[in-house]
């Protein structure tokens, strides 16, 4: 896991988390604050993990890598449609920005580049 390449590490935790007799190692790799695999295993793979393992191993995982749980679909739902009713807050909306999308996204060179770069929404190339 230390010496392979970002590409090689993150085929080896895909190949771990596809088998289910490996997940139990895995985890127990993740829950070792010391152990390599925490730094090479994407946000992608932590989702996967996560929809594979009680309930609450997920939440143990959760709060280890301080990603929130989703909530219920019925009350993102509400209040998306709440939301949208309203006159936009630019304000909120860059605040929301920083807070959330800029974790792993980059606009105007603000953010980390973990994601493609939201900047090519702005200027979307036509389909041809």
């Amino acid at each position: 896991m230390r010496n392979g390449s970002p590409n090689l590490q993150q085929f080896a935790v895909d190949l771990w988390l596809e088998r289910e007799d490996t997940r139990s190692t895995l985890i127990r790799w993740l829950e070792d604050p010391e152990h390599p695999v925490r730094q090479v295993m994407t946000r992608q793979q932590q989702s996967r993990l996560l929809e594979t393992v009680p309930a609450e191993t997920a939440e143990r995982l959760r709060a280890r890598w301080a990603i929130p749980a989703m909530p219920d679909e019925a009350d993102l739902l509400a209040r998306y449609l709440e939301a949208s009713s309203r006159d936009p807050d630019l304000a909120q909306a860059l605040a929301y920005s920083i807070n959330t999308c800029a974790n792993c996204h980059q606009a105007d060179a603000q953010g980390k580049r973990l994601g493609p770069d939201l900047n090519a929404l702005r200027h979307p190339v036509p389909n041809r």
